[in-house]
């Protein structure tokens, strides 16, 4: 038997609060009347779980002591009650559960605790009746085969601290009613693939809460900035669904945030600088989107213990020694710190490819959105910047342009096979190449001088026209 002394205390105290109608009645009905509703209270618990008994084949569960006897209810299998005969715990996980559950969960009235994880024949739609149940604190179903949408009635359901919906087959979308339950600590409806719809900002009401676990839900839209008020947050796993849009700067206000994953979405636009405010953030996943840029400054503020941003199409962190170092102290190897650092060369890249038509490029994925090391020909080094582009036969047209002058790092530049015209310009010498490859172009040349005969002289391999021979 379960002594739960604050909540007896409660009840009876409410109960005692009932004034007599009848002018002649004394104390002693008082008490009568008391224990009269307290008798009918177990009664109509027994007559409850008798009905979940039938309703989910009790007969075959795993452990069914007692249960539909004239026992005590608190000697029924997973059954606890408090000291005055109500049910105060159903707890029934991994117990072989099949069917469906019946309304009559809807009268137990007095329970806290309702646990029925782990019971995969489990079926049919939650009862909506479980919303009227004012004292439930706990409501767990795990991987069970519940199907239907989330009854929005749970959120009636206002002393709630716990309310686990995972691994099952609800459909449909989060009700926005969840978002009255000013109590609640726990909210986990984590893979749960036949969902929908978006993320309701409702759930940013959610003063108490502490854990919001979404990962895999077929949440599509937008992160609701209104997540961002819930000061008490501490893990927030939006992963593996289908949202997008930016990354709110509003959560950077989560001072309490200790964990953020977001992989596996299709999120965009640059990190929020405001992230770099989380103190207390200890693991921060953004691994599987479409975020883009450098990652702000203030990123080196974050002590983390864990880390991810690769599968992007540009994110990026600055190439600087201390980012570096922030890399490694979170045990980066080398080889993974140089491929996450950003490109000094990248403007200039986008540059050249604009100007030589790059729409039209040949097998070319330059201008897209990923990373540059994945661009068609071109070659960087540990310090990432581009020390050689391959670009022959590529369907390269037009002048080539300055920019091109300020990739200083370059050493290999092979043009050879395309649509180039003109002379190459006089900044280009600014390159100190090895390899300079320009014939095969219908008009591309070098012009006739000392000095270009010069820069071309101290090179490894040259071969291409000279303007006017």
């Amino acid at each position: 038997m379960v002594k739960r002394i604050a909540l007896v205390g409660m009840a009876w105290m409410v109960v005692g609060c009932e004034q007599p109608t009848h002018p002649a009645a004394g104390p002693e009905d008082g008490a009568r009347r008391v224990s009269e509703g307290v008798r009918a209270g177990a009664d109509s618990d027994r007559a409850a779980l008798e009905a979940l008994y039938e309703a989910t084949g009790g007969g075959n569960w795993k452990d069914d002591t007692n249960w539909g006897t004239d026992a005590d209810l608190d000697d029924w299998y997973g059954v606890e009650t408090y000291s005055d005969g109500r049910v105060s715990d159903l707890l029934l996980r991994d117990n072989n559960l099949s069917g469906e559950l019946p309304g009559e969960l809807g009268d137990l009235d007095a329970v806290a605790w309702m646990l029925f994880g782990d019971n995969p024949k489990l079926s049919g739609s939650i009862p909506p009746e479980l919303g009227k149940l004012s004292s439930l604190t706990w409501l767990e179903f795990w991987k069970n085969s519940v199907s239907g949408t989330i009854p929005p009635e749970l959120g009636d359901a206002d002393a709630l601290r716990t309310l686990t919906i995972a691994y099952t087959s609800v459909e449909g979308g989060i009700p926005p009613e969840l978002g009255q339950l000013s109590l609640l600590r726990s909210l986990d409806l984590r893979h749960n693939k036949n969902m929908s719809g978006e993320i309701p900002p409702e759930l940013g009401k959610l003063s108490s809460l502490e854990i919001l676990y979404l990962i895999n839900t077929g949440l599509t839209g937008d992160i609701p900035p209104d997540l961002g008020a819930i000061s008490t947050l501490r893990w927030l796993h939006l992963g593996s669904n289908d949202l997008t849009g930016r990354i709110p700067s509003k959560l950077g206000e989560l001072t309490g945030l200790e964990d953020l994953y977001l992989v596996e979405n299709a999120l965009s636009g640059a990190v929020p600088s405001s992230l770099g405010d989380l103190g207390a953030l200890s693991r921060l996943h953004l691994s599987r989107n479409k975020l883009t840029g450098a990652l702000p400054s203030t990123f080196l503020n974050l002590r983390l213990d864990e880390f991810s941003m690769w599968g992007n199409a540009g994110v990026c962190a600055p190439a600087t020694s201390a980012f570096r170092s922030w890399m490694k102290d979170m045990e980066f190897p080398d080889y993974h710190v140089n491929r996450s650092l950003c490109s000094e060369d990248r403007e200039a890249l986008l540059g050249l490819h604009d100007a030589l038509d790059g729409s039209n490029w040949t097998d070319s994925n330059w201008g897209s959105d990923t990373d540059i090391r994945s661009w068609r020909g071109v070659t960087l080094d540990s310090d990432v910047r581009v020390t050689e582009l391959r670009l022959g036969d590529s369907g390269l047209s037009g002048e080539l342009p300055t920019v091109l002058a300020e990739i200083d790092k370059l050493k290999v530049l092979v043009l050879e096979g395309n649509g180039l015209v003109g002379e190459v310009p006089e900044a280009v010498m600014e390159l100190d190449l090895d390899v300079f490859w320009w014939s095969d172009n219908p008009g591309l040349c070098i012009p006739d001088t000392e000095a270009f005969r010069t820069w071309l002289g101290d090179m490894r391999s040259i071969s291409g026209p000279i303007c006017g021979h």
